[in-house]
């Protein structure tokens, strides 16, 4: 997923594409579940266009609108990537709500979506140092079982609310 652009010339009566590129996407990360019998994410994007999520089994959610939540129940407890992506424009990710499921991963990954300002994980098992948390963040809830660790000193400086819950 991504944005790309073509620049054409005509040679000899004939349409040719003289240069290209192609920019990934800057809104999708990968997250993954950890022997999840089920999921639910809730994404909010600046401009209120929808999201996708890739569950990992094949499956897709379709377009989600912003600020609504989606879910997934696996037949069997599933452990692998779910892909969460704006779907159209340039409407950063700058929320998202790990609702439900076995989310396991490090914080650090947080930073694939550049302009999150908040994030809320309800349940799963997140690892990492909270300095590497993204640094526009505004808002933070992590009340899984999470092993977080690292200096207060070193959270992101625009942080108003902060909560972290687990075995820290």
């Amino acid at each position: 997923v991504g944005r790309g652009a073509f620049t054409y010339e005509c040679v000899n009566g004939e349409w040719r594409i003289k240069s290209e590129f192609f920019e990934k996407d800057q809104s999708c990360a990968l997250f993954s579940l950890l022997n999840s019998p089920n999921a639910n994410v809730t994404v909010f994007t600046t401009d209120g266009l929808p999201y996708s999520v890739d569950w990992g089994d094949g499956t897709n959610s379709g377009l989600i609108a912003s600020g609504v939540s989606t879910a997934k129940a696996y037949g069997s407890p599933f452990t692998g990537n779910v892909s969460i992506c704006k779907t159209c424009g340039v409407s950063p990710i700058f929320d998202i709500r790990f609702n439900t499921g076995n989310w396991d991963f490090n914080i650090s990954d947080l930073n694939q979506l550049p302009n999150l300002a908040r994030v809320d994980i309800y349940s799963g098992v997140t690892t990492g140092d909270i300095a590497n948390l993204p640094s526009g963040l505004t808002f933070y809830i992590n009340s899984g079982q999470n092993t977080t660790s690292g200096d207060i000193a070193n959270l992101p400086s625009g942080l108003t609310y902060y909560a972290n819950g687990g075995q820290n």
